[in-house]
Parts: structure tokens; sequence; C-alpha cells
């Protein structure tokens, strides 16, 4: 897909210098209007699996500076008077309800509301400060098996695993997914304590 332009329509390629990107507040015949539109269509489409920041700004072939201010432009549209959002983690974007309507859509469309247990979400923190990391590591960590709680956390989509070649054939390594960041309301691992901060916070209680 591209957005270049052809004949007199605009372009999304007129600039590359970010003092002469357009502002936010643009025509709707701007780039980065059209640069906006395109980012939010493709990510309407993309659903709840969303689509990697980079990976979209390059196949849309949109310069950097008028992605990012499309990006902000996209902000000042949405926040204030829808109620979806442009939610981002570890560099991946996807459009969300806000919280305060996520009510209404499980009634209406009887959804369940997700809910993981307590060891869930500890095991998932574990992978976060531990990944890639194997199903063995997990257990002699944990010191159980954790096979029923991994299926649980895959199937919530909130962790996935990567197979690595290895001696022995191929070897199934777990990490988090963007989705897992999105529920603790942090874009990257890195906000994240670490387990021996969390041991230390434990032991001073």
């Amino acid at each position: 897909m591209s957005l270049e332009s052809k004949d007199s329509n605009p372009t999304l390629e007129t600039t590359s210098d970010p003092e002469s990107a357009p502002n936010p507040s643009a025509e709707i015949d701007s780039p980065v209007h059209i640069a906006a539109m395109a980012i939010y269509s493709v990510l309407f489409a993309a659903g709840s699996k969303g689509i990697d920041k980079d990976t979209l700004c390059v196949r849309l072939r949109i310069p950097r500076p008028v992605f990012n201010e499309a990006l902000e432009y996209l902000y000042h549209i949405l926040e204030p008077y829808s109620p979806f959002f442009i939610s981002e983690a570890d560099n991946s974007l996807l459009i969300a309800t806000r919280p305060e309507f996520g009510s209404y859509i499980r009634e209406v469309l009887q959804l369940r509301n997700m809910s993981l247990s307590n060891e869930a979400m500890a095991l998932a923190f574990i992978i976060a400060n531990k990944q890639p990391v194997t199903r063995t590591e997990i257990d002699e960590f944990r010191g159980v098996d954790s096979e029923k709680v991994l299926k649980t956390l895959e199937r919530e989509g909130m962790i996935e695993h990567v197979g690595e070649l290895s001696g022995a054939g191929i070897t199934a390594y777990y990490k988090v997914t963007p989705n897992y960041l999105r529920r603790l309301g942090v874009k990257s691992i890195s906000e994240l304590p670490s387990l021996d901060d969390l041991r230390a916070k434990t032991s001073m209680a």
C-alpha cells in the first residue's frame, strides 16, 4: 500500500524535515490528515492484534516526522471526543475502547469479563522478567508444574511462545505480549519492577 499522491492530490512524501512538518491543526487535504486517516483505518482493520509502529510507518511509506505528527493529530481527535483511544505497548499500536465503556460492550454483546487469578498474573510477571524463558526454566523457578496456568495466559493473549532451534530440535520460549503490558498500563517491560526489586520490597514489609 502506498500513500504517494497522483496528479494534484496531496502527497505524504513531500516533507522529511521535522521543522516543516504540518501542524496537527492542518486542513483535511494536508499530508498529516491523510496520514492520520490511513493509520487509523489500518489500526481499525488490525483489530485486537494491533500492529508494530515501525512496520506501520514503513508499509504506509510515510516519512517518520509526518507519521509522528499524524499520531499526535489522532490523539487530539480521539482523546477528548471518542470512546476509543490508540493504545501503545512494546511499540505496538491498536485501537482500544476506554475502560469506562467496557461494561456497555460486555452487556450488549454478552462478552465475559476477562479475569485472571493472582497465580496467573504472578507467572506472567515472572515471564516478563525472564523472557525469553522455557517451560522447564519456569517450572524450576516456581517449583511447581506451570502447564495449566501457561495455557490460561496463552488463551487470554497475555503470553505467547516462539520456537528457537537448539541442538535437540525446537525449544519453545515464552514471552509476554503487548496485551499484558496494556493490562498493567505500561508501554514497555522496562517500566516494570524487577524480581529483585519485588523481593526487596517484600522482605522489608
